[in-house]
């Protein structure tokens, strides 16, 4: 191996060490701002709107059952809160639990029947539950209020295939 592909090879490994770097300090900052959030709940316990930054955060460390708990938590005190609800059933379907996430979409989708994105959420959590007829009625009624959404689109034509890999 000649210099030049050393040096290469070197710089690509310290590129690597210094990602893996950033990430490990990103982790124990987020990991101190959710242990200072939840310093201030034990002081304020019903403050929806810390549980649910917490909550967000939860999601950004990729710890989906403790967003699940905190958005809960926030709306056990504030029932109407669009936020909590959102994260929640997001926290849901990151956790795996694709029924549930379908559930809170719908509750959603009381309020606001005519959201192409609520409908196009509730659509993949649909897929993702196995339910991808479901989540092409969903596709579709999010096309009706924006038929040249691209991401909704793609969804369709992902839904569409499972189903041809269900028959």
């Amino acid at each position: 191996m000649d210099g030049a592909c050393v040096r290469t090879t070197n710089a690509r490994y310290l590129l690597i060490a210094l990602g893996l770097l950033l990430a490990a300090l990103c982790a124990a900052a987020l990991a101190r701002m959710a242990e200072a959030y939840r310093e201030r709940l034990d002081a304020c316990p019903d403050d929806f709107m810390l549980r649910q930054n917490l909550g967000a955060l939860e999601m950004a460390r990729r710890e989906y059952a403790s967003a699940v708990e905190q958005f809960r938590l926030g709306l056990d005190w504030y029932p109407f809160g669009v936020g909590l609800r959102k994260g929640l059933a997001l926290a849901l379907l990151r956790d795996g639990r694709a029924e549930d996430a379908a559930r809170e979409y719908r509750r959603l989708l009381e309020g606001k029947p005519h959201d192409a994105d609520l409908l196009r959420d509730l659509g993949n959590a649909l897929r993702q539950a196995g339910k991808p007829e479901e989540a092409i009625r969903c596709y579709r009624a999010a096309l009706a209020i924006r038929p040249d959404d691209a991401a909704i689109l793609r969804a369709v034509q992902k839904a569409s295939r499972q189903v041809k890999r269900d028959e």
